[in-house]
């Protein structure tokens, strides 16, 4: 291994003669087999031979060195790679954090290498047990099969490996709520069997990714729904908690990808993934913002995996949404830029579920579950009540 630090002299000098003699001296070490690392402040000169007897060719720059109110950002530019499959353009650089030295792919790459991957289609055969009146705790200790029998109609069906969004005006324990959807046993539409929620025979894992709680509000909620369910039946849950700030498309869908490679890797993959409060995105997190495409990316991204993804989304409004529902003026309430991203969201969901208020004018915490669509089902004309403080599916009401 030889390295030449740096080329910049040499680069620089009138003397054409000696940058001919320094591409023959590079010439003469390859033909010696050492790999050579040439290092330069500057670019090489157009039409010289040191850009045809290298094999890659690298550039590190910054971004937004000369604004304050952006984070720097260190780019990986490949520009020319020989013999070999590589993805050119620009990448994010990272030399320092907990996990050292990394390169974050550029969204279209990133797309780009799972295009083989095949998309699965939500499993109609299996039936998620959830969205049903509770009947003495979260759990019964019975028979799943005889689970049909004892328990009322669900509100609806949701399968296992769709996307669901959970909507809603303010504070109604939306986030806990997906993961009682996401915690909950998978039964065969059939016998109503339970069925197995992972092919190594392990209980179901969660990645909660987080843009309006810290890691202790998952943690503690679902340690409370976990009560009453035996140790090996136990869903995993990780939690990536993301804090305001300036990251990037590329490091949220490189950071995501990696922690459900893992899983993978591990012998023991995801089931299901929780994107929650992405509300927050707007104003508190200006990178995001600014890429229309991470989302759309995210969303394929995810889906080529078999996973049941939920997101959980609150529009802000000044006015009670029962009493606007029909107003109009009530989208001007809507927080700037809210509304376009929503509908997005919800054209590529399976299953769309508003979380409302029963009364505009009591202050408790029981709402409404009430479907907006759903895939293959008629829309129920019954809501499900919902209590966010003792967490529990308690009635089917006319709505």
């Amino acid at each position: 291994l030889v390295v030449i630090d740096s080329l910049t002299t040499i680069i620089e000098s009138p003397e054409a003669s000696q940058l001919e003699h320094f591409c023959a001296f590079v010439n003469e070490l390859k033909q010696l087999n050492c790999i050579v690392l040439l290092l330069s402040a500057e670019g090489i000169p157009q039409g010289s031979r040191l850009e045809y007897l290298v094999d890659s060719v690298i550039n590190l720059r910054h971004e937004h060195l000369d604004v304050t109110n952006e984070k720097p950002v260190r780019l990986f530019r490949l520009v020319k790679s020989r013999l070999q499959m590589s993805r050119p353009g620009s990448h994010v650089l990272h030399l320092s954090g907990e996990r050292g030295f990394r390169i974050s792919p550029q969204l279209p790459s990133q797309l780009d290498s799972h295009k083989i991957h095949k998309t699965p289609l939500p499993e109609f055969s299996e039936v998620i047990d959830t969205l049903r009146v509770d009947s003495g705790g979260f759990h019964d200790a019975r028979q799943p099969e005889l689970l049909k029998d004892i328990f009322p109609e669900r509100l609806i069906n949701i399968y296992p490996r769709s996307k669901i969004l959970i909507h809603g005006h303010g504070s109604s324990g939306k986030a806990t709520i997906a993961l009682r959807i996401l915690m909950a046993p998978s039964l065969s539409a059939k016998t109503g069997e339970k069925t197995k929620s992972n092919p190594t025979n392990k209980p179901s894992r969660i990645l909660a990714i987080s843009f309006l709680y810290p890691e202790n509000f998952y943690f503690n909620t679902f340690r409370a729904l976990s009560h009453g369910l035996s140790a090996e039946s136990i869903p995993d849950l990780n939690v990536i908690a993301l804090t305001p700030g300036f990251i990037g498309p590329e490091d949220l869908v490189d950071r995501v990808l990696l922690e459900i490679e893992r899983g993978h890797l591990e012998g023991w993959p995801y089931t299901g993934v929780l994107l929650d409060g992405l509300h927050n995105t707007f104003l508190q997190f200006p990178a995001l913002q600014e890429n229309p495409m991470v989302w759309p990316a995210l969303y394929s991204l995810l889906s080529r995996h078999e996973l049941t993804i939920v997101t959980t989304f609150t529009t802000f409004s000044k006015i009670h949404p029962a009493v606007t529902r029909h107003n109009s003026d009530d989208e001007e309430l809507i927080l700037k830029g809210q509304l376009p991203f929503l509908h997005v969201i919800v054209q590529g969901t399976d299953f769309y579920l508003t979380v409302e208020p029963r009364d505009p004018k009591h202050h408790d915490r029981t709402f409404h579950i009430t479907v907006e669509s759903a895939l293959g089902q008629r829309i129920p004309s019954v809501a499900l009540s919902w209590n966010a403080d003792n967490h529990k599916f308690e009635k089917l009401e006319k709505h």
